[in-house]
Order: structure tokens, then sequence, then C-alpha cells
């Protein structure tokens, strides 16, 4: 007989479903949610993704303003009850990564995609999905920066991952 799963389903589903069918607001509002049911337990790491998944959001819909409260106040969080190598510090990099880059702060953004591509390596390895999505803001960056060559650096990075993998 097969054996039933017993696991449940993440409290971030709903969100994420919402968020890959473009139900911004929705997901935004269930990250909320998500947030306020877990806000009497900051220590679990659901919170500070709730809190990060949402920042995401406004990021998306150009609410910078919302987006930079919200990850300043999940990276307190993040600071005070993870510990440091905690996989909740990679999403923390990857999200003050993208409000930097979309803030047209570069320096910043390289700065904590960089840790967070440190980290994705360390946990997932160089030729994983995770690294090649940090490969490619890395390379977005510079692109922006007008850094062409380590643009083109990044993205070759990923073409010839997905080459050798081929």
């Amino acid at each position: 007989t097969a054996q039933e799963s017993t696991s449940k389903p993440s409290p971030m589903a709903l969100g994420d479903s919402l968020n890959y069918a473009g139900q911004l607001v929705a997901a935004r509002e269930e990250y909320y949610q998500v947030a306020a049911q877990y806000s009497e337990q900051p220590a679990e790491p659901v919170y500070a993704e709730a809190l990060l998944a949402a920042a995401e959001m406004h990021i998306v819909m150009s609410e910078l303003a919302k987006a930079d409260s919200l990850t300043t106040y999940a990276a307190r969080v993040v600071e005070r009850h993870a510990e440091p190598g905690d996989a909740i510090y990679m999403r923390l990099f990857q999200m003050q990564g993208e409000l930097a880059e979309f803030k047209e702060n570069y320096a910043v953004a390289l700065k904590n995609y960089h840790l967070c591509l440190k980290m994705v390596i360390e946990r997932e390895g160089a030729n994983s999905q995770p690294a090649r999505n940090m490969y490619n803001r890395l390379g977005v960056v510079h692109y922006f920066t007008n850094e062409i060559d380590s643009t083109l650096f990044y993205l070759h990075t990923i073409l010839n991952q997905l080459h050798d993998a081929a």
C-alpha cells in the first residue's frame, strides 16, 4: 500500500500560488496574514519569510517605501532570531539586493547578491537553479552599471551550466 503523506503544506503555499498566478495584491495580503499568524512566534523562520514575501510584492508594485520598511523590519527579526548561515539569510540577502537594485543603489545590490550567492553555493551548489538566479541578478546589475564584461561573465556562466547539463 502507498504511504500517505503526513507533511502539511507550507503556510506560504497559498500566497506563492497567488503570486505565480499574477494575483500580486492577493498574494501580498496572504503573506501579511501569514506574518500576522506567526507574529507571536518571531523565531519561526516563516514569520520573516512572510514579511520578505510581502516586501517583494511591494517591490514588484513599485511601492518601494513599504518594501524598504518591511525588509528593514524583517532584517531585525532575522538578526535577532536566526543563526548565521540559516537559510532565511539567503532570502534576506536576496530581498535586500532586489530592493537596492530597484532603488538604483547598485553597490548595495551587488553586495547582497554576492552574500546570497555565497550561501546558495554552500547549501545547494554552484550549478543549482538558485545559483543561476543569482548569477542572472548579478549580470543584470552589472549591465545597469555599464560593466559589460562582468555582465557577460555571469550570463556565460549560466549558459555554460545549462550547456553542460544538457
